[in-house]
C-alpha cells in the first residue's frame, strides 16, 4: 500500500515527456537536443527512485532534469519529493513556483500547499510556544489581633479606703455586739450555724 501523500506522485508523466519533447517552443533557445535527452534520462531515473521510496535521490534527479530543460512539472515533482522527506520549506517553494508557472493547475496543488504550510506553521509554533501567564496569587489580608484593653488602674487611695471601710464595719459590729451583751440582748449568733444556741447568764 502506498504511503500517504503519494497519490499525486510524479505528476503527469506523459505530460512531462510531452513537455520535454516540445521544449523547443516552451524552453529557452539554449535547450539543445542533448539537453532534452539528458532531461529524459534524469526523469526516467527519478521516477524509478521515487517508486522505490528513495525520495532524496529522486529529488536530485528531478533537479538535474529541470536544469537541463526547465519544465514546471519538474518543480512539482521536486516539491513532492521534499514533502515526502519532510523538507517543508523546499516543498512549499517548489509547489508555489509550479503554481506560478501553471496557474490553471491550482486544483492539483492547492491541497498540497495547504498541508505543507500547516506543517511550517506548526513547526514555528513549536519554536515559539505561547507561555500562559502566571496566575496571580490572591492577596492575603492579615487581620491584626485585637488585644483587650488594659485594666483601668485603681487610684492609690482605692484599696486603703476599702480596707479602712471594712475595718470600720468590723469595729461597729463589735461595738454593737458588746453593747447588746451588756444589756443581755445579745443576738443568737449560733442559730444560723446549725448548732444549739447557748445563752449566757
Amino acid at each position: 500500500m502506498s504511503p500517504p501523500g503519494r497519490a499525486l506522485h510524479v505528476v503527469w508523466p506523459v505530460l512531462t515527456l510531452l513537455a520535454i519533447a516540445g521544449s523547443a517552443v516552451a524552453a529557452p533557445a539554449a535547450a539543445t537536443r542533448e539537453d532534452k535527452q539528458a532531461a529524459k534520462a534524469h526523469y526516467a531515473r527519478a521516477k524509478k527512485l521515487y517508486d522505490a521510496d528513495n525520495y532524496a535521490d529522486a529529488r536530485d534527479e528531478f533537479r538535474q532534469a529541470y536544469d537541463s530543460v526547465p519544465e514546471a512539472e519538474f518543480l512539482f515533482n521536486i516539491g513532492q519529493c521534499s514533502k515526502m522527506l519532510g523538507d517543508w520549506d523546499d516543498a512549499s517553494k517548489n509547489f508555489h513556483a509550479f503554481l506560478e508557472a501553471r496557474p490553471a493547475q491550482h486544483a492539483q496543488v492547492d491541497q498540497k500547499i495547504a498541508e505543507v504550510d500547516k506543517e511550517i506553521a506548526d513547526r514555528e509554533a513549536r519554536k515559539h510556544p505561547v507561555v500562559a501567564p502566571k496566575p496571580v496569587e490572591p492577596v492575603k489580608v492579615v487581620v491584626a489581633k485585637q488585644e483587650p484593653p488594659p485594666p483601668t488602674p485603681r487610684p492609690k487611695w482605692f484599696w486603703p479606703a476599702i480596707g479602712g471601710g471594712a475595718a470600720l464595719v468590723v469595729i461597729l459590729t463589735i461595738v454593737i455586739i458588746a453593747a447588746a451583751v451588756s444589756t443581755g440582748d445579745a443576738p443568737d449568733m449560733t442559730t444560723n450555724l446549725g448548732t444549739m444556741a447557748v445563752k449566757f447568764p
